[in-house]
């Protein structure tokens, strides 16, 4: 497995970094540490004297986190590489990944939880369009342990293929060897449609031979549904489809983002939705 993750030398990017090092250990993962420098574009002199401190400061910051990993004996059998680049984040992270097959991309998440800058904070939101790569989302208050329950959240819309959940797949069969089904209604309705059961089916079929564990059924306009689902697991990793329309827009789009992001604060998967 290989991971990228995600630095600005921030106390939430080390965080993550620490927590991504950690998930390393258990899967067993290669790992390359980020930190790309960004200025606007011009060729006027203090630009550049401003890149060079920006590049000293950031091969400084990675020299830093190195030494700090490397005073730690658990992560002595890790394979980390540290990278630094100049440019815009999103193209350097398509770059890498054309040339070294990233499985998952981590990086950490202002505020309370992930799920407040994955919807409310714009640099997130923008790579997780444009990369479509799979992306750990940790939260400042997330420290790792081991995984005890994923839990995929899903409103049972058609995906255009079942592909979609491949890392979801991976990581489960990694960790866990089931999956908790979170199913939300687009309204109160407690059955499901005929279409909804067929979807059911194909992710249960897809999902094989991991176990589906006891479908709960929510009401996915209520955030408080998605809240009061994460405090039954201390260990939950809550993996989402991000999609154009569906339950990851809907249920984020509106003042519920700010009352789930300061009640939760659990890892979250985003996985992109393949065409």
């Amino acid at each position: 497995m290989n991971i990228l993750v995600l630095t600005d030398f921030s106390d939430t990017a080390k965080n993550a970094l620490f927590f991504g090092l950690d998930f390393a250990i258990e899967s067993d993962a290669t790992v390359k540490v980020l930190n790309c420098v960004s200025v606007p574009h011009s060729k006027s002199n203090l630009v550049v004297s401003i890149l060079d401190i920006l590049k000293q400061d950031a091969e400084k910051g990675l020299n830093d986190l190195q030494e700090e990993i490397n005073n730690q004996n658990k992560y002595s059998s890790l394979t980390i590489e540290m990278l630094s680049s100049v440019g815009e984040l999103n193209s350097t992270v398509q770059e890498i990944s054309s040339q070294w097959e990233v499985d998952f991309v981590i990086m950490g998440t202002k505020g309370m939880s992930a799920l407040e800058e994955i919807f409310v904070g714009s640099n997130t939101t923008k790579l997780i369009n444009e990369i479509k790569l799979p992306i750990l989302a940790i939260p400042l208050g997330a420290n790792y342990s081991s995984i005890d329950e994923i839990t995929f959240a899903s409103d049972l819309v058609p995906l255009n293929t079942m592909d979609s959940l491949a890392p979801l797949k991976q990581l489960a069969e990694k960790f866990v060897n089931s999956v908790q089904l979170l199913h939300m209604h687009l309204d109160k309705r407690n059955t499901l449609e005929k279409e909804q059961k067929i979807e059911l089916k194909a992710i249960e079929n897809y999902l094989l031979p991991l176990q589906i564990k006891d479908v709960y059924v929510g009401h996915s306009k209520s955030s408080n549904e998605l809240v009061n689902f994460s405090k039954l697991s201390n260990n939950v990793l809550l993996a989402m489809v991000s999609r154009k329309h569906g339950l990851f827009k809907r249920l984020f789009s509106s003042s519920n983002t700010k009352t789930v992001a300061l009640k939760t604060a659990i890892p979250l998967l985003v996985l992109p939705e393949i065409n």
